[in-house]
């Protein structure tokens, strides 16, 4: 053995994941919501995007409710998770009224009147034919209070 050969050491092989099966999905939020996007679990969930079809002059903006995703279960369960602690915090100012998400476990939250659970105003979608076709829009808090007992702690109100 060569000088050279003892100091490279062996290589490690790394294990490879399986592969999840992954869905499309439509995520966003409700035409009602007082935002226009919010991220949970690593997702943006916008009201409203564009499909955009043909190129140059061509261009086609269409828009569509929502944004389509792929999305495995472990992203799935990662959303319902986050979504429960997360709530609209909405503030009166001088110049209006403004909003931004907020944690409601932080310690810099403090719990007001008007503040509302964005579980609320969240719809995640599976798409099983298009993911372009119209859809009716279900809010996350609706999953959250079908899922089983024990399973999701639904959020205080």
């Amino acid at each position: 053995m060569t000088k050279r050969e003892a100091l490279v050491a062996p290589r490690k092989r790394k294990k490879r994941a399986k592969k999840q099966i992954r869905s499309n999905y439509r995520i966003g939020l409700n035409p009602d919501c007082p935002l226009h996007g919010a991220a949970v679990g690593g997702f943006y969930f916008p009201r409203s995007s564009f499909k955009v079809t043909g190129t140059g002059p061509k261009t086609k903006f269409t828009e569509m409710d929502g944004a389509v995703v792929q999305l495995n279960d472990a992203e799935l369960s990662r959303i319902k998770e986050q979504v429960q602690r997360k709530v609209i915090i909405v503030m009166k100012t001088k110049r209006g009224t403004r909003t931004q998400v907020g944690n409601y476990d932080s310690k810099y939250y403090d719990e007001a009147p008007n503040d509302v659970p964005l579980a609320d105003y969240l719809y995640v979608e599976k798409l099983d034919k298009s993911p372009f076709e119209e859809i009716s829009r279900p809010t996350l808090q609706d999953e959250l209070d079908k899922s089983p007992p024990g399973e999701i702690k639904k959020l205080e109100e």
